[in-house]
Parts: C-alpha cells; structure tokens; sequence
C-alpha cells in the first residue's frame, strides 16, 4: 500500500513537474513577446519622432514657399504698375511727338512764306515775305 502511494506521489509529482516545465514555456514564449512587443513600441517611437521631424522640415518649407510667394506676388505688382506708368509715360511722349510733328509742319508753313533777297550785298541780306 506504501508502494501504490509512492506510485502515486511519483505520478502526481511527474504531472506537476510537467505541469511547472509547460508553464515555464509559457513564460517564455510570454517574455519573448514581451521583449518583441518592447521592440516593437521603440521602432514605433523612433518612426513618431522621424515623422515629427519631416512635419517640421515641411512646415519650415511651406512658410519659406509662402514668404517666396508674397514676393513674387509683391514683384508681380511692382511691374504692373510700372508697365502702366511706361504705358502712360509712352502715351504722352507720342502725344508731345504728335504736337511737335504739327509745330514742325506750321513752322515749315510759316518759313515757305519767307524768300532771302539775293540782290543784297554782304551780310546784310534780308528776308522778305513773299
């Protein structure tokens, strides 16, 4: 009867080794997904903070690209304005060529009227109207 119970306690205690080795199995399979897992979240904060560091660079680019745009856009304006000022300047100066052309003419008109009198002698030949 001692010996059935030996038997016994010997199965119970093979039962309850095998029992403890799965379970220390378990544990390390659990910490090697932990350790994964571990791993896992570092790569996550690495790539977060790669991310953060583009969404800065790009909103750095984006004020420069804006600050760029408004330059040109004030330059833009600069020409504009001078294209008008040239158009107005160009207009009056064909205007005043216009008023010298006709000047021209009337003073051409007015100096056909005039003859020299070549039957004068020296310097003092003189200018008659015809």
């Amino acid at each position: 009867e001692i010996g059935k119970m030996i038997m016994a306690i010997q199965g119970e205690t093979e039962k309850a080794v095998s029992s403890m080795s799965g379970a220390t199995n378990m544990v390390e399979v659990g910490v090697d997904l932990s350790t994964q897992a571990g791993e896992s979240l570092h790569d996550i904060v690495n790539s977060i903070s790669s991310l953060q560091l583009m969404v800065q660079q790009i909103a750095s680019a984006t004020e420069e690209m804006s600050t760029v745009s408004e330059t040109i856009t004030s330059d833009i304006e600069t020409v504009a304005n001078v294209s008008r000022e040239t158009m107005t300047n160009s207009q009056q100066i064909a205007h005043s060529s216009s008023d010298l052309s006709r000047l021209s003419f009337e003073l051409q008109e007015i100096i056909s009227q005039f003859k020299i009198d070549n039957n004068s002698t020296g310097q003092n030949k003189s200018l008659r109207l015809t």
